[in-house]
């Protein structure tokens, strides 16, 4: 069990409150574009804000006690969100040795190691509507109040307060005819560090395209093509050191794939990835991974 959380919808359904045990990624530094592509790098969110010690900011499957606030203008042309979450979901009280405390995710109580305040604000383009070519962009960021590894102190310093900005945006492109479900979409996004010490990536940084129905006989299916690249922390780097190991730079992923929608929420997605530099240090080879995946939806 993940999601256990009540909405409140006022206004005309402008104003969405949401409290209960959420999932911050499930509101902020998201696309409905990032889960065609199954390198776990691009599905979810870019993957740079989960790397704090102890894990704080949430995604699937961990959730944490809080409450979300959303707010779009009459106009629908801007949106506002802004969350609270509990910054211990894991429950270990600050102490990044420690494993979770939390590790089923069954233990309700309220964790000891600040909170997490979150926002987002957002630009629309051609919302609610069939003529035009959507786009939405997004401005947001993340300050957590607890505890932190300090990576750079390799006899386990640590460092109050973590915080990171991003930019994200997605832009339809094309569309094949107004109202057509056929249509190429672009993404894209820039993560950026504000507590180096406590990042291990400084800055990270993905883009890609999606098109659906590229195939005229098939409109439902889904074409992805993305490269996602993350850059360590010199922080990271300086810890990494001093105990003797292999300091990292940046890792690189490039990937291709086709969605065959085969009916009856039955889908499968042959899969081609390139993996550029693995695990950072440059003393792994460059890899070609081939795979698939198969959806069933109910």
């Amino acid at each position: 069990m993940v999601n256990v959380q009540f909405n409140t919808r006022l206004l005309e359904d402008r104003l969405d409150l949401a409290y209960g045990r959420l999932v911050a990624n499930d509101d902020f530094l998201s696309s409905p574009l990032y889960c065609q592509f199954v390198n776990n790098s691009f599905c979810g969110s870019p993957k740079a804000v989960f790397l704090q010690n102890p894990f704080t900011f949430t995604a699937y499957p961990v959730a944490t006690w809080g409450a979300r606030l959303r707010y779009d203008t009459p106009a629908r042309d801007w949106t506002v969100q802004v969350a609270l979450y509990d910054g211990d979901p894991e429950l270990k009280d600050g102490d990044f040795l420690l494993p979770s405390q939390n590790p089923n995710g069954t233990n309700w109580g309220l964790g000891d190691n600040g909170v997490t305040l979150a926002g987002e604000v957002h630009f629309h383009r051609n919302r609610d509507t069939q003529e035009g070519l959507p786009g939405v962009y997004k401005l947001g960021g993340f300050f957590l109040t607890g505890d932190y590894e300090d990576l750079s102190d390799p006899l386990g310093g640590t460092v109050k307060g973590d915080g990171m900005i991003w930019l994200l945006a997605e832009q339809m492109l094309f569309r094949e005819a107004p109202g057509s479900n056929r249509h190429l979409s672009a993404f894209g996004s820039l993560v950026f560090s504000l507590t180096d010490k406590v990042n291990k990536m400084t800055h990270y940084f993905n883009a890609g395209l999606v098109y659906q129905g590229l195939f005229q006989a098939r409109p439902r299916d889904k074409t992805g093509l993305g490269i996602t690249t993350g850059w360590y922390s010199s922080e990271y780097n300086d810890g990494l050191q001093a105990v003797g190991l292999a300091e990292k730079d940046y890792e690189a992923v490039l990937e291709i794939n086709h969605r065959f929608v085969l009916g009856h929420g039955l889908a499968l997605q042959p899969d081609l990835q390139y993996i550029i530099r693995p695990g950072g240090t440059g003393d792994i080879d460059n890899a070609l991974v081939v795979g698939a995946k198969v959806s069933l939806d109910f």
